[in-house]
Parts: C-alpha cells; sequence; structure tokens
C-alpha cells in the first residue's frame, strides 16, 4: 500500500471517535479571542493525466485516489454568530516513484456563521464560507523537473466546534476544496501533464488553544 495513502475505513473511524468530545461537551472555547488550531484528516481522489512523448506513453496515468491532509487555522468570534476564519491546508497526492505526485497548498481567509447563538446548543455547529490561493506543483512518474502554478479557488465547509478543558477546543467538520483548472504544462522534456482544478471533500478534526 502507498504510505501516502491510510485506509479510508480506519481515517474516517479515528476521525469520527475524535469528535465525539466536539458534540458531547457542552461548552465551546472562549470568545472575543483569537485561538489557533491544528488539524489533520483525509480528502478524497484527485486526479491528472500524462502523456509521455516516447515508445512507453501511458497516457491516463491517475493521482493516487485519497490522501491524509493537514491544516494550521486561525479563529475568531466576532459575534454571537459570526466569526472570523483564516487556514492554510496541505493536500499531498501520489509519490512521483510509482504514480505522479501533485502538491496543493490552499490559503483561505473568510467567514463562520454559527446558526444557533452561544449557550443554546452542545458544541457550536457551524457554517464556513472563504476565498483562497490555491498553489499546486507536480512532478510526473520518475520525472526530474516539477511545475507549480497558483490559482483563485474557495474553501466550503461545515462542522461543529466544542471545548475540553480551559482554553483547549475542539473542531470536527467537512471541507470542500475548489480551484480553476485544468492546468496543461510541460514536465521534463517528454512529458505534459493535465492537471484538473480541486473538486475535493474533506474530513478535518483539530484541536484548538484560545491566545
Amino acid at each position: 500500500m502507498n504510505p501516502f495513502l491510510p485506509d479510508p475505513r480506519k481515517a474516517i473511524a479515528c476521525l469520527l471517535l475524535a469528535a465525539v468530545p466536539t458534540i458531547a461537551y457542552p461548552r465551546h472555547s472562549p470568545a472575543e479571542t483569537w485561538s489557533l488550531g491544528i488539524a489533520g484528516g483525509y480528502a478524497g481522489r484527485f486526479d491528472a493525466t500524462s502523456t509521455t512523448y516516447s515508445w512507453n506513453s501511458r497516457p491516463g496515468t491517475s493521482i493516487a485516489p485519497g490522501t491524509t491532509i493537514w491544516s494550521m487555522q486561525l479563529l475568531r468570534d466576532l459575534d454571537q454568530h459570526v466569526g472570523l476564519t483564516g487556514h492554510a491546508t496541505y493536500l499531498p497526492y501520489g509519490d512521483a516513484i510509482r504514480s505522479n505526485r501533485a502538491e496543493h497548498v490552499a490559503v483561505a481567509i473568510g467567514a463562520r456563521y454559527y446558526p444557533v447563538a452561544e449557550g443554546e446548543q452542545r458544541g457550536r455547529l457551524y457554517l464556513e464560507l472563504s476565498p483562497a490561493l490555491v498553489w499546486s506543483r507536480w512532478r510526473v512518474r520518475n520525472g526530474t523537473d516539477a511545475e507549480s502554478f497558483a490559482r483563485p479557488g474557495l474553501v466550503a465547509g461545515v462542522g461543529v466546534h466544542g471545548a475540553l478543558i480551559r482554553r483547549l477546543g475542539v473542531d470536527a467538520g467537512l471541507r470542500y476544496f475548489v480551484s480553476t483548472g485544468p492546468e496543461t504544462r510541460p514536465v521534463g522534456t517528454t512529458d505534459v501533464q493535465t492537471l484538473k482544478g480541486l473538486r475535493q471533500l474533506g474530513l478535518l478534526v483539530g484541536l484548538y488553544y484560545a491566545l
């Protein structure tokens, strides 16, 4: 099995288990202060196609079908229903030895909306929408050269935010990453690869610390 790709069933089970304290605990992180968080999770399949101008051409090679993702996040509640959020999420696919390799970093700043006011529910459900800049880099299998570019995008999400102890909080949610594309560029001297824009659904669970 590709070391970049955990078993999806185990990944989902761990994420759901980690989300239990978020839903069960009746408080959330302190308002009117910045909270810094780190999150991990799992995102679905990403596709790219490559054409090699040689006798052993393998057009249509796909990037690996799923990956572990990581995110650094910043959060501040502005009032009972609105919060400011910023995050940088890393989505790596493949290993460039047995398959193609694609890496994406989505940097987003946006807003959260809490439908129910503070103190009226166990944990805080939220909706999130953030304009983003997505940096992408890829390399074809056994290639030595890499290409990179940046494109505008969007990150939308839904989840629940709760507290553990004192200033430590936990957050669990779904994120949908979108960027413009496709992008076709030469890689090395004999390869051309078409990299689709992001259309990725990911599940993230993270810990927050109120500063």
